[in-house]
């Protein structure tokens, strides 16, 4: 499937095409093993996160899909440790990327982590790991949010 970026910041994919269990993936090659997979729901996101703590990632592209996507790496990646990344959204669903990644990690036996809100953000308005990354001291903010206090030299 393909996914565009429409000048207003909304996100479509190509109509009737499928989207279920599609990924995105970075940190590891198909037939490699990893010992920990990050997974979010944006392609920004999830390379921020990758950016932050050299863990493979995986980005399902949507909250929808988180479910379907943590079960195939689960299946793909038996033993890996799946860290379930959450999107703190807000509007008329309440926090529908956290209550995904809630569901997401209790089918799989993982972890949820929330990214830290970037400073200055207003409260009304939602974010996700690649707002926290563009933020002073994102790397380390995520690294934080994951368990992984390890120093990487590529910080925001």
């Amino acid at each position: 499937n393909v996914q565009r970026i429409m000048p207003d910041g909304s996100k479509r994919f190509l109509p009737g095409a499928r989207i279920d269990g599609c990924m995105w993936r970075a940190g590891f090659a198909p037939g490699s093993k990893a010992d920990i997979i990050a997974i979010g729901e944006g392609a920004a996101t999830m390379a921020a996160v990758h950016l932050a703590t050299g863990v493979a990632v995986v980005a399902a592209m949507t909250a929808g899909n988180l479910g379907a996507v943590a079960m195939a790496v689960a299946g793909f990646q038996p033993g890996a440790r799946l860290i379930l990344c959450a999107d703190m959204d807000t509007g008329p669903a309440g926090n529908l990327g956290l209550r995904k990644a809630d569901d997401a990690a209790l089918a799989v036996g993982g972890l949820v982590s929330h990214p830290p809100r970037p400073p200055d953000w207003p409260e009304s308005k939602g974010y996700d790991f690649a707002d926290t990354w563009t933020s002073p001291g994102g790397g380390e903010l995520i690294r934080r949010a994951l368990g992984m206090t390890e120093h990487f030299s590529h910080d925001a």
